[in-house]
């Protein structure tokens, strides 16, 4: 199917009501987001660059490594060493090129391929590289280092010309001490601003290569950042003194000076969209938002623990994103957050919450609410939307696992050798269970939401009714010290129990049928204990996590293992299935890893590093689509977007199928090879193609009309 004139009337007719539904349907507002989260990976020396590769984004931070926008899935790492500046060419980005060094080894630039992640270009040089930028067409890669002669540092600037990555001219900045921190192209693609850290700012003819008129020296001692305006009349430079000053780019003549940070400013950026928005980034902490027409302060944005060595707008101006970078007695870590511009917001990570380790999760069935359990005795309500603390209830003890009932009304929590049940509507505790004799270990309700199972290490399965608080079964067929999981299928015809093997030296896995709670079917294959369980949404394929540092999956309710998930160094403590069951989580305490698997084959889509929040006892999934959260041993909770796939057919990646991608997929089926930019030339996802493959056979052609339709309808 090669033009849209050979489309189905239908499929038209319903692309013509998406579209008007789209127009006329109110624009989102900051609530209708997902939250982004402030992520921390453990062992870089810090962020020092940033910069936007369409939905990606860039980090320099030892390596170079590429993340998904909400900053918390890796899906790239390339391997590099000291990387201090990023820069991503142009028009898709199909180049993305780094430079560093240290002063033992010198500096260098790498330039990488992005469709193969091929090196196309390497070189090394005497000094650091902290300057590097495409210039806006695409043609030219600048890079800026020093040079030591005669015991002087002179400043050089390369030039290098796209696709070859010949040298096309360089320049000598002689008789300055220092190094070249930042250099910016203008609009015009023939001239270019740098910097040196000795304060002195240029602008340079790259053509013919003199140096325009050296503008005055007014940051003391050096000049770390510069930056021109889309409009290419205004220049701003960021200093060692902790303010921003504003150029005239035309002659160089000063126009203001910016105060307001409380210690050296590392890094500007204009916006795309708007050549009077200025971001910058410093020492002190904080990002900030300035109209550079007044000199006044739009916003300063709070959160960093760290310096913020780099900020960066994305292509639309709507997000902004800023790297730190910090180090405690202990190690160095680096810190991204993404913004919204528009409001200054940053839905980050709940740290603190606690003030012990987070041990228990669970959403809401609606997705608006989040519990989170501890041993600081608590059970805190969020609002997952936000991230707002709602309440703090007072459990009378440690507290490791927590449930929510189904319509939302009532939760249940351990507490030592009992449970205790809350009305969440009215946050009022309601009663406990004190059948059990030794510590519970897990707690689940059933689908209908009328009982709560309870395990515990007396061996005990016990069955409460809700919100009678009265025992309905004891099923004793674990034996004491072993059973430590328990969970529903959505069907609420099974219950599945796994317990540690202290006896038998390996993990069971018990079936049970709800109808009258008896025994079903033992599960085995573990060469350790049962930690966790979490059966799949379409209650198909059940999860369970391991101490012998496996995930198996298993057929419900056959209870033939389907597979084994290998790849965590440690026993795996919590698992949590996306809400289409076509992805699970999972986490271990002591190796410092969040996974994610596709269940359809076993394959390892990301690996999140936890070790500086000392790895996560806790993951839990919204049934919306929208947040993946999980408790981390350092107190920190986490809510982020929702790194799952999307699922086939959604090809505007918004986490459903429905009328909004009905267009996407007519113009994946008019142009399946050319399939990367809309009619405005702004790039789609590079998952869109791929997602418009609905029938799997490895092309996008008439064949998965069909089942696009069944899609949309299901």
């Amino acid at each position: 199917m090669n033009s849209r004139s050979n489309l189905p009337q239908w499929l038209v007719c319903a692309c013509a009501v998406g579209l008007i539904t789209a127009l006329f349907a109110p624009s989102p507002t900051f609530a209708d987001r997902a939250p982004t989260v402030v992520w921390k990976n453990g062992g870089s020396p810090g962020v020092f660059s940033v910069a936007y590769w369409g939905d990606m984004l860039v980090t320099a931070e030892d390596d170079v490594k590429i993340w998904s926008r909400s900053g918390d899935a890796i899906n790239q790492t390339i391997s590099a060493s000291s990387a201090l500046c990023v820069a991503v060419s142009p028009f898709g980005g199909q180049y993305i090129a780094a430079g560093g060094g240290d002063d033992y080894t010198g500096g260098w630039v790498t330039v990488w391929r992005t469709s193969d992640w091929t090196p196309v270009y390497y070189m090394s040089y005497a000094y650091q590289v902290w300057g590097l930028a495409f210039s806006p067409d695409g043609s030219k890669l600048a890079l800026g280092t020093a040079r030591q002669q005669s015991g002087k540092y002179n400043p050089r600037i390369c030039v290098l010309s796209v696709p070859d990555f010949l040298q096309a001219g360089q320049i000598i900045w002689s008789d300055v001490e220092g190094s070249i921190e930042s250099i910016a192209f203008c609009p015009d693609n023939q001239s270019l601003v740098a910097s040196a850290s000795e304060g002195t700012i240029r602008r340079y003819d790259i053509s013919s290569w003199p140096a325009l008129p050296v503008w005055s020296s007014m940051h003391d001692p050096g000049v770390y950042s510069v930056a021109i305006s889309s409009d290419e009349q205004t220049v701003a430079s960021a200093g060692w003194d902790g303010t921003i000053r504003i150029w005239n780019a035309g002659d160089g003549s000063y126009i203001r000076t910016l105060t307001g940070h409380e210690d050296m400013v590392w890094s500007v950026a204009f916006s795309p969209t708007d050549p009077n928005l200025l971001a910058s980034g410093s020492w002190d902490t904080a990002v900030k938002l300035w109209d550079v027409a007044n000199g006044s302060v739009v916003q300063t944005l709070s959160g960093h623990a760290a310096h913020v060595f780099g900020v960066a707008f994305s292509n639309d101006g709507e997000e902004l994103a800023s790297g730190a970078a910090a180090c405690d007695a202990v190690l160095c870590w680096g810190e991204v957050m993404l913004w919204e511009v528009d409001t200054g917001g940053n839905l980050a990570d709940l740290a603190q919450g606690h003030s012990n380790e987070v041990r228990g999760l669970a959403f809401s069935r609606d997705s608006a609410r989040l519990a989170s359990a501890s041993p600081d005795n608590t059970v805190k309500l969020w609002d997952a939307e936000t991230g707002n603390a709602l309440e703090t209830l007072l459990i009378y003890t440690d507290v490791y696992s927590v449930a929510i009932s189904p319509d939302g009304h009532y939760l249940a929590c351990d507490s030592l050798d009992w449970v205790e049940f809350w009305d969440i509507w009215s946050y009022t505790r309601i009663g406990d269970m004190r059948s059990h004799t030794e510590q519970v270990n897990a707690v689940a309700f059933s689908e209908d939401g009328q009982y709560v199972a309870s395990v515990s290490d007396d061996g005990n399965v016990i069955i409460t009714a809700v919100p009678a608080l009265i025992v309905d079964q004891v099923l004793d067929l674990h034996t004491p010290w072993e059973v430590k999981a328990v969970a529903f299928s959505p069907d609420g015809q099974l219950m599945v129990t796994g317990d540690n093997g202290y006896q038998s030296q390996y993990g069971r896995i018990i079936l049970w049928n709800t109808s009258d709670w008896s025994y079903s079917d033992t599960l085995d294959g573990h060469t350790g204990g049962v930690s966790c369980l979490a059966v799949s949404p379409t209650g198909q394929v059940l999860a369970s996590g391991s101490t012998d540092t496996t995930i198996k999956l298993w057929s419900l309710p056959a209870g033939d293992e389907l597979r084994t998930l290998a790849g965590h160094t440690t026993g795996v403590v919590a698992l949590a299935f996306s809400a289409d069951g076509a992805a699970l989580a999972s986490v271990d305490a002591w190796g410092g890893t969040l996974r994610i698997w596709r269940t359809v084959d076993g394959t390892l889509l990301d690996t999140y590093n936890l070790e500086p929040h000392g790895g996560a006892y806790a993951v839990a999934c919204s049934a919306d689509k929208r947040f993946l959260s999980y408790g981390c041993s350092d107190t920190t909770l986490i809510v982020a977007e929702n790194p799952f796939p999307p699922p086939k057919g959604d090809l505007n990646c918004d986490g459903v199928v429905d009328g909004f991608d009905i267009e996407h997929f007519i113009q994946a089926l008019d142009d399946p090879n050319g399939y990367v930019a809309d009619h405005d030339g702004d790039p789609y996802p590079l998952c869109d193609l791929q997602l418009a493959d609905t029938n799997g056979d490895g092309r996008v052609n008439g064949f998965d009309i069909d089942s696009f339709v069944a899609l949309l309808e299901g």
